[in-house]
């Protein structure tokens, strides 16, 4: 007799897909947790992250690096505020008005604005 197959909600594939992509979690760790296959997994990965997704967040996945590799691990905050002031200036300042961005042809993003 063949077995049922179990049937996910939309929200449990998106949690499972979030912890490996997000969270860090390995495939395997993720579906021993979860106590679903890796290849179920994987399978909902590839059909939550295709092109054109809200997933497919390529651009502020760069940002987040940058910020973290430029900004974060180089500093060691003591309070919420001095982190808060640090990431808005970082952004504010940094970022948007002198760091050059490949995506805009190598220019700051006021520069592209005012060149617009």
């Amino acid at each position: 007799m063949p077995r049922k197959r179990r049937s996910y909600t939309r929200e449990f594939k998106v949690e499972a897909v979030r912890l490996v992509t997000e969270e860090g979690y390995s495939l395997r760790e993720a579906a021993e947790n979860l106590g679903v296959s890796e290849n179920a997994l994987r399978t909902w990965r590839k059909q939550l992250v295709d092109k054109g997704n809200c997933w497919d967040n390529a651009v502020m996945e760069s940002f987040y690096r940058s910020i973290k590799t430029e900004l974060i691990h180089h500093e060691d905050f003591q309070t919420r505020d001095e982190s808060r002031l640090a990431i808005f200036e970082y952004i504010e300042v940094f970022y948007n008005r002198l760091r050059r961005h490949s995506t805009l042809g190598y220019v700051s993003p006021c520069e592209y604005e005012q060149a617009s």
